[in-house]
């Protein structure tokens, strides 16, 4: 499952470089079984370097592994998303496997 959320003012909006969150969610094995992880890109444009950064960070548990079940994971992808609504990331796109076809989603901002 991966989603972009841009903060733009709409989805139309042409902007060559605006800010996004990026949230993945894949499975994986750890220490032998299957986990589940979140995988999150922030990226923006760095106008003094001239180029796009971007960091990713992986959400863990607290005791610092990947999520045991789907569904726990699946919730806690949710409340990333919701999060970054929150904070005018209300613009989401993603892909349709397999037929490739554009998903967009209006999020709510709050």
């Amino acid at each position: 499952m991966l989603w972009t959320l841009y903060k733009v003012r709409s989805p139309e909006t042409s902007v060559d470089f605006p800010e996004f969150y990026e949230l993945l969610l894949k499975s994986g094995r750890g220490f032998g079984k299957v986990e589940f992880h979140i995988y999150i890109t922030h990226g923006w444009w760095d106008e003094e370097a001239r180029e796009i950064k971007h960091e990713v960070r992986v959400l863990k548990t607290g005791t610092g592994e990947g999520f045991r079940s789907y569904a726990e994971a699946h919730k806690m992808y949710g409340q990333q998303k919701r999060h970054y609504a929150g904070n005018g990331f209300v613009h989401a796109f993603s892909v349709e496997i397999p037929s490739g076809k554009s998903i967009y989603e209006a999020l709510a901002p709050g």
